[in-house]
């Protein structure tokens, strides 16, 4: 709430008393190291999310998010370190076949990528759909991705990230109409995310 109303350094003075109070506080330093890195102060960012991924190292998203931030700040390398450090996380569950797949996404290893997250959907993670979409879309191959994109909202899991990428492929087909229907059914979701895009 501090940090929506502006207010960045009362939100780090929360964030320092959630630490004092427990040293554990993975997500706690995972939050500030985002607003560290934000106002330019990246080696006490560094040292958040380090912190953050010791106290909590078996969570893919919390790596995942780390590269996002780090990537946004033009940080990629550092970022990638933070990926490479998610597959010490083991097992071979329909979830984790799916991060390990969203990964290699995002380091740009394809194959692997698609090999990951055909394995979760052949464990029934539906979601890997929606990674194999974005995976044949970065390869340039929209076609495979529109099949991916259709899956995944045709599993009842599809978010108004998901339309708006739909009407994106149907537009460069010149399929306004289909184009419309997907941005309308985006713009109708009980949580839109996207609302200026769509």
């Amino acid at each position: 709430s501090q940090y929506a109303s502006g207010d960045v350094d009362g939100a780090l003075e929360t964030y320092d008393a959630l630490i004092a109070y427990d040293e554990k506080d993975a997500n706690a330093y995972y939050t500030r190291g985002c607003l560290r890195l934000q106002r330019g102060e990246g080696e006490l960012a560094f040292e958040d999310f380090s912190n953050a991924v010791a106290y909590n190292s078996e969570d893919y998203e919390l790596y995942i998010n780390i590269y996002k931030n780090l990537a946004a700040y033009h940080l990629n390398e550092q970022g990638e370190e933070y990926l490479n450090r998610a597959f010490s996380i083991k097992g071979d569950s329909a979830e984790n076949l799916a991060y390990r797949g969203e990964l290699y996404l995002l380091l740009g290893e394809y194959e692997n990528a698609i090999t990951e997250l055909n394995a979760a959907l052949e464990k029934g993670r539906t979601e890997a759909n929606l990674v194999l979409a974005q995976t044949f879309e970065a390869q340039g191959d929209v076609t495979t991705a529109e099949t991916y994109y259709r899956a995944y909202v045709d599993s009842g899991a599809a978010d108004s990230k998901t339309m708006n990428a739909l009407a994106e492929i149907a537009m460069a087909k010149f399929d306004y109409v289909s184009a419309l229907n997907y941005i309308n059914q985006g713009l109708a979701m009980e949580q839109v995310t996207n609302k200026r895009e769509l």
